[in-house]
């Protein structure tokens, strides 16, 4: 500090003259200058083209002139402006009452016995979980069976959200949602994020489930049902003002929707659809989904927001 000089330096000096070498100080790369406007506006061009994928080092490259260091740093820069373009330009889904859109799903656990099946039905406005039961295999006289049960306890969603799984297709399925006027909504092929809480909620499961390692069966139904009782009425969160999932989902209201007119209206607009788009590319069951999410939205029951988080 007193001469002015790093540590490093003072040291370096020390050895060489130990060596009876002459001092000098060591030499290096002076300080580049910083990329012009055209420059950088060509590097940003280069990301953009590439999608953000592609490296510091190559972009350096393409446009000489500019380090890796400084391409890196525009390329940063440039990665954070293009998420918050992404971010302004998001669609989310967003249901507005508990009780409308319960979906279903399902993960693989490991038991002492073998591979299970944990079933899991919430709803999709509030993080509720209504079921959670095993099954030796995931077929679909047991999803048949649960969505009874879950019917039975929790009342009759106005739609189910299903992913394609094959168990979820079958005639006994159809003959359970059928009979108690319960809309069936599939979503896109391999679009997990379609199907985002569950998927979410999945991942809390198997972080409580992983660490006790194989159960026997018993002890799974004993830590489903204690792992339920503790998302829904122990775990307050700050986006139901700090209250409880089963607290909002006790004070829901019944919903005044005629299930008769609502399956008659998304039919006569699933039909109009059909006619009207190119299904190419796309599954059958397209204009029902579609003709859903409008008869929901017309009624006040799910909202498309843009620029929110997705």
């Amino acid at each position: 500090a007193t001469v002015g000089r790093s540590s490093a330096t003072i040291y370096r000096w020390q050895s060489r003259r130990r060596r009876g070498q002459p001092l000098a100080y060591r030499r290096g790369p002076g300080r580049r200058r910083p990329p012009t406007p055209w420059m950088r506006r060509r590097v940003i061009a280069q990301l953009r083209e590439m999608n953000g994928h592609i490296g510091a080092e190559a972009l350096s490259r393409g446009t000489p002139g500019v380090s890796r260091r400084q391409a890196d740093a525009i390329k940063k820069a440039e990665l954070i402006e293009m998420e918050r373009e992404r971010k302004e330009n998001a669609m989310r889904v967003c249901v507005t009452e508990p009780g409308v859109i319960r979906g279903f799903d399902g993960m693989e656990v490991r038991t002492v016995f073998g591979k299970r099946h944990a079933l899991f039905a919430g709803d999709a406005c509030v993080p509720y979980r209504t079921t959670a039961e095993q099954a030796e295999r995931y077929t679909g006289h047991a999803v048949a069976g649960i969505l009874e049960r879950d019917i039975e306890k929790h009342g009759a969603p106005l739609a189910y959200r299903f992913d394609r799984a094959k168990s979820h297709g079958t005639a006994e399925v159809n003959d359970v949602l059928d009979y108690h006027q319960v809309l069936v909504l599939h979503g896109p092929p391999r679009m997990p994020r379609f199907y985002g809480q569950l998927e979410r909620q999945n991942l809390e499961h198997r972080k409580w489930l992983e660490p006790l390692g194989e159960l026997d069966p018993d002890q799974l139904d004993h830590e489903l049902t204690r792992m339920t009782h503790a998302f829904n009425n122990v775990l307050p969160r700050r986006m139901l003002g700090w209250r409880t999932a089963g607290e909002v989902w006790h004070q829901r209201r019944k919903l005044p929707v005629d299930r008769v007119l609502l399956r008659q209206e998304v039919q006569e607009r699933a039909a109009r659809l059909r006619d009207r788009i190119d299904l190419r590319g796309r599954p059958a069951d397209f204009p029902e989904r579609i003709a859903i999410q409008q008869a929901l939205i017309h009624r006040g029951l799910l909202q498309i927001q843009h620029g929110r988080r997705c």
